[in-house]
């Protein structure tokens, strides 16, 4: 008797371990896709990139999703956002979460996203969403911020020209889409090595050429502006010259003795 009594106990005893719920089904959430990776994202300037995370519930009744938590070292450069929480997740039903990266400083950024829900022990798979990228600066440098030329004269056959050089002084790359004059009557022009468009990697320097050719005397002032995708462009150097007209002098041989 006491052997059945042992039987019956331990039977028990593993049915309540094995269905502590029971009549309650199981509620199985996935994650999709299961990595997000945002490659480099500009530093400031209110720069964000998002993706979008998809989950679904592949079980038979409604869940409750109360918040997707973020987490790691990272978790501050990464938000998640066009939802309303605590959300009602029908069975069979899948939701578009978008998550976006913010960098506040340059550098990779590593975290994860989870769920967090009410009144429900789910499973969810994977059990978390790893979240990488990187911030990057954009930041164009130049050598000089003024070009000055003296005076020069007029519509010279050879007309001087001055370089400066630019330098990516930041961790992305910078593309150069053009550069311009602005102002000077005419007087100047701009050429690059290499020529626009061109990208810069980080450190990698180009040069601009701006020769100083006044079709008229006086003072010529203007600017020549290089324009890239960089925070802080466009970078600008200004221009100054004087242009010189040529002078025509006349000699008359005198007729009067000894002059």
């Amino acid at each position: 008797m006491r052997n059945k009594l042992s039987t019956l106990a331990f039977a028990t005893m593993v049915f309540t371990l094995s269905a502590p719920a029971f009549g309650v089904p199981a509620v199985s959430l996935t994650l999709a896709p299961t990595a997000l990776n945002f490659g480099n994202v500009t530093v400031g300037a209110g720069s964000s990139r998002s993706q979008q995370l998809v989950i679904t519930n592949v079980s038979s009744v409604s869940v409750t999703i109360a918040a997707l938590p973020i987490s790691g070292g990272g978790a501050g450069s990464f938000a998640v956002g066009g939802a309303r929480f605590p959300m009602q997740l029908a069975p069979k039903a899948s939701v578009n979460i978008m998550i976006a990266f913010t960098p506040a400083s340059a550098g990779a950024e590593r975290a994860a996203v989870g769920i967090a829900s009410v009144g429900h022990a789910i499973t969810v798979s994977p059990s978390s969403v790893p979240l990488s990228g990187t911030g990057v600066t954009l930041t164009l440098g130049r050598e000089t911020s003024s070009l000055a030329y003296g005076s020069v004269l007029v519509d010279r056959s050879t007309p001087p020209t001055q370089t400066a050089t630019v330098t990516n002084t930041g961790t992305g790359n910078v593309t150069v889409s053009g550069i311009a004059i602005n102002g000077g009557s005419g007087a100047y022009s701009a050429t690059s090595n290499p020529a626009a468009p061109f990208t810069l990697a980080p450190n990698q320097t180009a040069a601009v050429a701006v020769t100083f050719n006044p079709l008229v005397g006086g003072p010529a002032t203007g600017q020549v502006s290089i324009v890239s995708n960089a925070t802080n462009s466009p970078s600008v150097i200004s221009l100054t010259g004087m242009g010189l007209p040529w002078v025509s002098l006349n000699w008359t041989p005198s007729v009067s003795p000894g002059i």
